[in-house]
């Protein structure tokens, strides 16, 4: 039998480096891409000897490495079973990619939307789960604040590509219907990563930071976890056979489900975010003119 196919998009560094571990502890071939080559490739080391894992080097913030990543990736496997997306970066000034896009935005949305495009018959074979690590349920969207604008800070940025994880996963879902494909949107609450320590704040938001810590604490009940107690989730709702055939589905921090309201994600809003994001990946696509040029 041909081993069971994982695909994890930041995989060099925090969640993404657990979720890495904990997969090829199941046996599991596993392709991983990040920025970080000497992270990538010293894990890539410590694994060797346990399952086939594969480092793949690259900035997904940029959709051209995206699409490059996704065509490499077509071309050694037929089939995904899992594909779990954990990169993410937040800055609360703007930071813009080299293609123009604020670098949140980027990496936490685009990538992720672009890259299940161009693996969508991969997934279809191996009739994957696809999971997205997002703030689920968190980042209510509306259309004016979609795509942002192009003097939007990293915060705005950031909230957009979260707010829209959430409607793609609702969308991408009753798209995949019938295929055996399943997406979900996992919300990591607190976890003790670089994305929280690296984050430069200026002025009065050195005094919201430690407000919004306590809110989570003590309103929503979000405990600090480490990346290795987390990774655990994303890996049993990817692996274990209970879930089979769950999609469209938000899941807290604790592993449980939340309630979706259906009003708060109306068709109207859902069709517009999926028809924008077509339009910002376009150019990336593979039955572009771009392939026929590459």
């Amino acid at each position: 039998m041909e081993a069971r196919i994982a695909v994890v998009v930041g995989g060099t560094k925090g969640i993404g480096r657990e979720v890495v571990r904990q997969l090829a502890r199941q046996r599991y071939r596993v392709l991983f891409v990040g920025r970080d080559a000497a992270a990538g490739h010293a894990l890539e080391n410590e694994l060797r000897s346990v399952s086939p894992v594969e480092f793949i080097q690259t900035d997904m913030s940029l959709l051209g490495e995206t699409r490059r990543v996704a065509l490499l990736i077509r071309e050694r496997v037929r089939f995904i079973h899992v594909l779990i997306h954990s990169a993410d970066v937040l800055t609360l000034d703007r930071v813009e990619t080299a293609e123009g896009h604020e670098i949140g935005f980027a990496l936490n949305y685009l990538s992720r939307f672009l890259l299940n495009d161009i693996l969508l018959d991969q997934l279809k074979a191996g009739q994957a789960r696809i999971l997205h690590i997002a703030a689920a349920g968190f980042m209510p969207l509306k259309a004016s604040a979609f795509p942002p604008g192009p003097k939007a800070n990293g915060m705005a940025g950031h909230g957009a590509g979260q707010g829209a994880n959430d409607i793609y996963g609702l969308e991408m879902a009753d798209r995949l219907k019938g295929t055996g494909v399943t997406i979900n949107i996992l919300n990591p609450g607190g976890v003790d990563t670089d994305i929280r320590r690296n984050m430069k704040l200026h002025g009065a938001q050195k005094l919201i930071m430690p407000v919004m810590m306590l809110a989570m604490k003590y309103i929503f009940r979000m405990k600090m976890q480490q990346p290795a107690d987390y990774a655990r989730i994303p890996v049993d709702y990817a692996t274990n056979p209970q879930h089979a055939g769950l999609t469209g589905r938000f899941i807290k921090w604790d592993g449980t489900l939340f309630n979706i309201k259906p009003e708060q994600y109306p068709a109207e809003l859902r069709q517009y975010i999926w028809q924008e994001t077509e339009k910002l990946v376009a150019a990336y696509r593979p039955e572009t003119a771009l392939e026929t040029a590459a």
